[in-house]
């Protein structure tokens, strides 16, 4: 609801003809709660460890590791026979979409439901569409007309880290 409600606030401009917020809509009609509740962590986690700067193209700063124990927690998936198919539809999904790049199918190739997926840490990357969306979400319709909004964390969504 949260993100429907951002891009929904975003999109009141004084302009009559202004319809930016209608792809964001269109995006987030093709997305499933999973893999929105996935974005808003690693956007926010990114967000976080950033602060302003949470997309550069081919910075190592757009790119990070993170646990994909804390993620499934975080997400609330505990079902022991669930987590891999949903991790996989998440992930899978918000690449497809171009929210997040991830070599994911190195990590996931082969794997098991009986595989120990706390020991797994896998690498995300930050597109440009992923922070359109996330900003939209929170409001802001043009994070990258001038410097980026300073919005504020909620720290209940960040996630463990490290850097690649």
């Amino acid at each position: 609801a949260q993100y429907w409600g951002g891009v929904m606030a975003a999109s009141r401009t004084d302009n009559r003809f202004d319809d930016r917020a209608v792809r964001f809509v269109k995006l987030l009609e093709t997305l499933s709660i999973y893999q929105i509740h996935a974005h808003c962590l690693i956007y926010t986690t990114a967000a976080h460890t950033y602060r302003n700067v949470i997309y550069e193209p081919g910075n190592r700063l757009s790119r990070f590791h993170i646990q994909l124990s804390e993620l499934m927690k975080k997400m609330e998936i505990d079902d022991l026979k669930e987590r891999l198919p949903i991790i996989k539809h998440v992930l899978i999904g918000l690449e497809s979409s171009q929210l997040i790049e991830t070599p994911f199918f190195r990590v996931f190739r082969g794997l098991s439901e009986q595989y120990d997926l706390t020991q797994i840490n896998f690498e995300v990357e930050t597109t440009l569409l992923g922070v359109e969306l996330y900003y939209a979400a929170l409001g802001v319709m043009s994070p990258f007309d001038e410097d980026f909004p300073n919005v504020e964390i909620n720290e209940d969504y960040v996630l463990s880290y490290y850097f690649v």
